[in-house]
């Protein structure tokens, strides 16, 4: 029953109506009960800590694209940059380049033939061998030496990998 007492609490309405198989209602019996506020939520409060979590949620998502992001575009970048190394260090043969291909010497007189190694770091192993010692001679440092008047050639060869190269420079002692 309801009082003066009552009238500072919460209540719930309880509609105990039964209904039998003919739709007919059997028992009108109303309840008042008394309801604890601590386990009801008020919508406004909910409904704001609810935004915010979807908030910390939705940062915390993107923050897991960005960093996603963030490793494919390294990923990709060092794959480009492995791609255009060996593209432009695969095309290039290292090759020797003989910068002096005519020389002129008189007998007993020395010079040397002047190369250089291309497109490569490592050491390339340059032979030389003339075509007639009797008119000029070579050494394994590129010095040659002219013996006696005529005309001779020096071969210059290396290996890159298991081929051969050679290129030439003509010699004339007076």
């Amino acid at each position: 029953m309801y009082t003066e007492d009552d009238k500072d609490e919460d209540y719930e309405y309880s509609d105990n109506n039964d209904y039998n198989t003919d739709n007919k209602l059997e028992d009108v019996e109303e309840d008042y009960q008394i309801v604890d506020d601590s386990n009801y939520m008020n919508y406004d409060i909910y409904t704001e800590s609810h935004n915010q979590e979807n908030k910390r949620e939705k940062k915390q998502i993107d923050k897991r694209r960005l960093f996603k992001l963030a490793i494919i575009l390294i990923l990709l970048i060092i794959l480009f940059t492995l791609v255009y190394f060996i593209i432009t260090t695969g095309s290039k043969t290292p090759s020797v380049n003989v910068l002096n291909r005519e020389i002129v010497l008189n007998a007993g007189e020395s010079s040397a033939i002047a190369y250089e190694i291309l497109d490569t770091e490592e050491e390339i192993r340059v032979r030389f061998a003339s075509s007639d010692e009797r008119i000029v001679s070579a050494y394994e440092d590129g010095s040659i030496v002219g013996m006696s008047t005529g005309e001779a050639t020096i071969t210059v060869s290396y290996y890159v990998g298991n081929t051969l190269h050679e290129e030439e420079c003509h010699v004339t002692v007076k």
